[in-house]
C-alpha cells in the first residue's frame, strides 16, 4: 500500500471556528466560544423572504502537528457554499514545521459575507493540498412581529 504524501504529516489536532483564540507568551492558547452555526434573525414585516447578505465574523483555528514533515508551508482557507461554488476567504500564511510532536496553531480571522444559507464547508489547505474541511452552518430565521394591541395578547 502507498501512503499519500500527507499520511507521515502534519496532522491536524484541532479545526474549528470561535469567537476568539488567544495564544499566550508560552505558546499554550485558549479559546473563547467555539461555534459551528451562525443565525440571522430579521423580524417586522418588511422582512425579506430569503436571506440578505449577512457578515459572519469569527476566527479559525486550526492546530497541526509536524509529524515528519518539515520546513515552511503555505497554508489557506477556501469555503464551498451550499450552492457548490468555492471561492478563497482567508489569505494564506505561511508555518514552520519542525517535526516530531512540534506544531503550530494558526488563528485565522473571517470576515466574510455570507451570501446563502445552509451549510458552508471551510477547506484548510497545506501547499494547495486539503488537509481538513470545517463545518459552518448559516441560517436564516425570518419573523414578522404583529403590533401590539391595547386589550393585551388575547385580542391579537
Amino acid at each position: 500500500m502507498t501512503e499519500s504524501p500527507l499520511s507521515t504529516g502534519p496532522f491536524v489536532s484541532a479545526g474549528f471556528f470561535c469567537e476568539r483564540g488567544i495564544e499566550g507568551n508560552d505558546g499554550v492558547l485558549s479559546v473563547v466560544r467555539i461555534v459551528d452555526r451562525f443565525t440571522r434573525t430579521v423580524t417586522g414585516p418588511g422582512a425579506p423572504d430569503f436571506m440578505p447578505p449577512t457578515p459572519v465574523r469569527a476566527q479559525l483555528l486550526v492546530s497541526l502537528k509536524s509529524g515528519d514533515a518539515k520546513g515552511r508551508h503555505e497554508v489557506s482557507v477556501t469555503v464551498e457554499q451550499p450552492s457548490g461554488l468555492t471561492e478563497t476567504v482567508v489569505p494564506g500564511a505561511s508555518v514552520l514545521l519542525e517535526g516530531g510532536e512540534r506544531g503550530a496553531n494558526l488563528v485565522f480571522d473571517l470576515d466574510w459575507l455570507a451570501a446563502q444559507e445552509g451549510l458552508h464547508w471551510f477547506d484548510v489547505l497545506l501547499d494547495g493540498q486539503r488537509i481538513t474541511r470545517v463545518p459552518l452552518r448559516v441560517q436564516y430565521m425570518r419573523e414578522e412581529t404583529r403590533g401590539m394591541l391595547a386589550g393585551g395578547p388575547d385580542d391579537w
